[in-house]
């Protein structure tokens, strides 16, 4: 198992006593919001929120492009609320369909998001209720909210909660010693997990499915596969169903970027040199200019560094290429499933 910090630091007692001093904060927590202690804000649209317990990883963004894109062939509105992570501007944003805006003033992920769905809103707030009561008095009376990363953003009240974890989910510990925001037994609050993988880690996901559902008996558990849906060359927008190189320079700055490598791997690309930086890593002229001198065959990124590094200023040569990713189901009966459950969640809301 992965540790957030240096083995010996996350090995140590003092790490094992603040986790669990971590686990008693959160528990307190959630029984205040359980108990109806600290107040929930409902607003007049359906919520669907779409989080995690796991810090960073599991698959959440492309879950919430999965729904909202269901939501659009039911010819639902879309409203996305986000805190905006990492983003420069503190302000708070409502981003009507269509509008231009960067990443540095929404975030990574929310102009990833916004990048494939320009006819969404979006709301961008660390406090989503500022955002959900600004977009209810703005938006159609049919918008269907999207909560991103909200499994413990609880002040918001949701009609329906999704949880997104990974295979390590049994094995993993409270932040610091693992990865943790809560609990494992905090799936039980959700109506849906996601369990995602590549196609290789099918049989493990199926297993830990077989699992998690002896345990937690009120959630619905699905499996969702990571696929290569095309390549896309970053500065022209070209797509490509085969990359161009054989061994270019992989570079990535996500919370998970052993998953990325893997898909190369899977896809017979050998990189010259694998290069990684932190999660949300805002490129600096001197990254890119050392990144160009590595690679005489072109550079692959993933799209969410994609978005970072064409909004840096910079000249950027035309040979940078991402991976762009689809979710598909593990079988037909389970999307017709999952759908069935988002419908009923926004038409009985």
């Amino acid at each position: 198992m992965n540790h957030p910090l240096p083995r010996w630091i996350s090995n140590s007692i003092p790490a094992f006593f603040l986790s669990k001093i971590f686990g008693q904060i959160i528990r307190i927590r959630n029984k205040r919001f359980d108990t109806g202690k600290t107040r929930i804000t409902k607003v007049k649209n359906p919520v669907i929120s779409i989080g995690g317990i796991r810090a960073g990883g599991t698959g959440k963004t492309p879950v919430t492009l999965l729904i909202a894109q269901n939501l659009k062939n039911l010819n639902c509105p879309t409203a996305i609320l986000s805190r905006g992570y990492k983003r420069k501007s503190e302000d708070n944003l409502i981003i009507p369909p269509f509008q231009s805006v960067s990443w540095e003033q929404i975030g990574d992920e929310p102009a990833m998001m916004h990048q494939q769905l320009p006819e969404a809103w979006f709301g961008i707030s660390a406090k989503r209720v500022i955002s959900a009561k600004q977009l209810e008095n703005c938006t159609p009376p049919n918008t269907v909210f999207l909560l991103d990363d909200g499994f413990q953003h609880r002040s918001l009240y949701r009609n329906l909660d999704i949880i997104c974890v990974d295979e390590s989910i049994l094995e993993d510990k409270l932040i610091p010693v693992g990865f943790l925001r809560e609990p494992a037994d905090s799936i039980s609050r959700a109506q849906i997990a996601i369990l995602s993988g590549n196609e290789q880690q099918l049989e493990k996901l199926q297993t830990l499915k077989r699992t998690l559902s002896s345990q937690f008996s009120q959630t619905s558990f699905f499996i969702l596969i990571q696929k290569k849906d095309c390549w896309v060359e970053a500065v022209s927008g070209k797509r490509s169903s085969v990359l161009p190189y054989k061994n270019p320079v992989a570079v990535c700055g996500i919370a998970r970027p052993e998953r990325f490598f893997e898909m190369l791997h899977t896809e017979e690309i050998s990189p010259y040199s694998e290069i990684i930086f932190p999660d949300h890593h805002i490129y600096t002229e001197y990254d890119i200019k050392q990144m160009q001198k590595l690679y005489s065959q072109g550079l692959v990124t993933t799209q969410k560094d994609a978005i970072r590094l064409l909004n840096q200023k910079v000249a950027l040569n035309s040979d940078i290429w991402y991976l762009k990713i689809k979710l598909e189901f593990e079988n037909e009966g389970s999307l017709k499933r999952f759908n069935k459950i988002i419908e009923k969640t926004i038409f009985n809301a």
